[in-house]
């Protein structure tokens, strides 16, 4: 009996289960269901690349008979490419009867790349298995394009010296790119068959709505860097900054160039470091601070005897420094007698980019005939110098003769040139005639010399002697080279020429003596204040000859004591001394010595004192109250 009670009631348990399931679903996929949706706003409905933006909608229930399941929102983006790049859902509802709901959130988007945006809404009716689409809607989003920013530098002078300023200036701006408005109805044509969304955009209202960008504010941070020649880091600076869009930031800076700078070709890099990084490059040149002296000797190539005529040297500094104790001496075989003002002068100091002119004139005798050569040699602080070397023929009358024999008298012209070059003696022996005569041409190795090299002669007993026919129109030149000793000092005797005309001396130049010897010349400055003072020496050697080793010694002035020198010196007292090595001709050395006032010192030591009296005095002072 209990059994059947219980079969009873589970067959009303199921008819009754049957019944409730019938009913709900004929509720869920009734037929008039229809949801409207509108309204599909983003807020804002334009925004940056970085920005956010909450999506809402309206949904009203078109069936006045009936309520609505609960319904379920699906929020689709789709770009320009019809890619859906973000989707959520979300239920809602139940809705009555024509009930309305607005600003409801159905989405949140953030960090998209710049596009034209549809939104898509589908209803679905039901949340577990929705099956039935009740209502689409379609709204727009705007994302416009990252802010431009550009980077620049400007040097003012690029070209500079050492102990000098690099004025330059960096600009960071920013602007605001041109942005191309969504079009009214999407998608495009190419994307139709594979829209991704039940909703059609075109059959909804999607105004275009005029945007206006508010990028904000950004925030950098500006590395500076210098970099020397060598690729060193000589130079460094940051600063931050925040920059408006659109917006610049100009800003004027200064680098002092040390004195003692390597010269070279520097580099300036600047780095923007924040929400975009921007890096640019400039360079300037560092120029060495010297004298560069040019020459040019200028002079007929040809004078009759018994003219007048002008040996001119130029001289122009193109440095960017002041050249200082400027000699200028001719190396010739012309007469010493025909020069009317010698054969050397002095300019003192040429500055930079100037021009100077020296003329050497010289009287030719009436008597006179041959060829001559001269060159210049220019000596001063850093500058050692050569001309090149010019020839000058001076015309006598002509006479004629046969070939090798003369028609008259034997008279043979004879002249000696002298240079001494990187050790050596150079000898150079010039002859004519104005008659073709068959002569030899003589020269005696001088004491103490190695000879090197002779041309076409031979030697014999320690004498070169050349075989040489001489026509009129023409001057043989003969050349012989000695070796000089490294450490020799002194003078050089050099025998005279002698030109022998069937095995008679007819002409001889005369004796020469050279003198090899150092000229140390001393060239600087002193600067000094209530605290300190400086000499500064340069010591060139002018000479033709190396220099031994010597000292130079520095007295201070009264007041000052030793501090320091370069190169390092001995100091003793008030005497400051340099050993000095064997400088060669041209070679120069810089000598700097520094002291400091001792009636500064004694004033700072005192202070000290009192200073320290005056502690000792208030510590005695407590050490009673207590």
């Amino acid at each position: 009996m209990y059994r059947l009670k219980m079969v009873k009631l589970s067959i009303l348990i199921l008819l009754a289960i049957t019944f409730l399931t019938a009913l709900m679903s004929n509720t869920v996929q009734s037929p008039d269901t229809e949801v409207q949706v509108y309204n599909v706003i983003a807020t804002p409905h334009c925004i940056p690349p970085d920005g956010c933006a909450v999506i809402y909608a309206c949904f009203h229930n078109l069936n006045n008979t009936h309520p609505t399941d609960l319904l379920l929102v699906k929020t689709k983006l789709i770009n320009s490419e019809c890619c859906v790049v973000y989707q959520y859902s979300k239920v809602i509802g139940p809705l009555d009867p024509d009930e309305t709901v607005c600003n409801v959130p159905i989405g949140y988007v953030s960090n998209l790349d710049p596009d034209c945006y549809i939104i898509c809404v589908e209803v679905w009716e039901g949340c577990a298995c929705p099956s039935n689409l009740v209502g689409t809607g379609c709204g727009c989003l705007l994302v416009y394009p990252h802010p431009e920013f550009d980077l620049s530098i400007s040097i003012q002078n690029d070209q500079l010296m050492g102990g000098s300023y690099l004025e330059y200036k960096i600009k960071l701006s920013s602007s605001i790119p041109e942005i191309e408005p969504c079009p009214p109805c999407w998608p495009y044509y190419p994307c139709s068959p594979c829209w991704p969304c039940d909703c059609w955009p075109c059959d909804c209202w999607c105004p275009i709505c005029p945007c206006e960008p508010n990028y904000g504010t950004y925030s950098f941070t500006v590395e500076i860097t210098i970099t020397d020649p060598s690729g060193v880091e000589v130079y460094s600076k940051s600063y931050t900054t925040t920059l408006p869009v659109p917006g610049i930031d100009e800003r004027e800076f200064e680098y002092h160039i040390p004195a003692d700078a390597q010269a070279g070709v520097y580099k300036l890099e600047v780095n923007v470091i924040g929400k975009v990084n921007i890096s640019e490059t400039d360079y300037f040149t560092v120029i060495e601070y010297k004298p560069i002296l040019s020459a040019e000797m200028t002079a007929p190539s040809s004078v009759d005897a018994g003219s007048e005529f002008d040996i001119t040297v130029s001289l122009f500094n193109s440095g960017n420094a002041i050249a200082r104790s400027i000699w200028v001496t001719l190396e010739t075989n012309i007469p010493e007698e025909w020069f009317k003002e010698g054969k050397q002068k002095t300019i003192g100091m040429l500055p930079p980019y100037t021009t100077t002119t020296i003329k050497f004139p010289v009287n030719v005798p009436s008597d006179a005939s041959g060829t001559y050569t001269v060159k210049a040699r220019i000596t001063g602080y850093q500058i050692y110098m050569w001309t090149s070397e010019l020839s000058i023929e001076v015309k006598p009358q002509a006479q004629t003769g046969g070939q090798g024999e003369p028609t008259g008298s034997v008279e043979v012209d004879i002249s000696r040139e002298e240079n001494i070059l990187d050790g050596s003696l150079l000898l150079r022996i010039e002859v004519s005639s104005r008659l073709p005569v068959d002569v030899t041409v003589e020269q005696s190795v001088p004491q103490g010399l190695i000879l090197l090299t002779y041309p076409g002669g031979k030697i014999v007993d320690n004498t070169i002697s050349w075989d040489v026919t001489l026509t009129p129109s023409e001057t043989s030149t003969l050349t012989c080279i000695f070796k000089i000793s490294g450490d020799f000092r002194g003078t050089i005797i050099i025998p005279s020429a002698k030109v022998l005309y069937q095995g008679s001396v007819i002409v001889e130049s005369s004796e020469d003596k050279i003198e090899l010897l150092p000229q140390i010349v001393e060239d600087g400055y002193e600067s000094r204040d209530a605290f300190s003072w400086t000499k500064v020496v340069t010591l060139v050697n002018n000479g033709n000859a190396t220099s031994e080793p010597f000292t130079y010694t520095i007295t201070l002035p009264s007041g000052y004591s030793y501090s320091s020198s370069y190169p390092a010196a001995i100091s003793t007292g008030n005497t400051v001394q340099w050993s000095i090595p064997p400088l060669k001709p041209g070679e120069s050395i810089t000598l700097i010595v520094r002291a400091s006032s001792i009636a500064v010192k004694i004033l700072i030591v005192s202070a000290i004192a009192i200073a320290a009296i005056s502690l000792i005095a208030a510590a005695a002072i407590l050490i009673r109250k207590k």
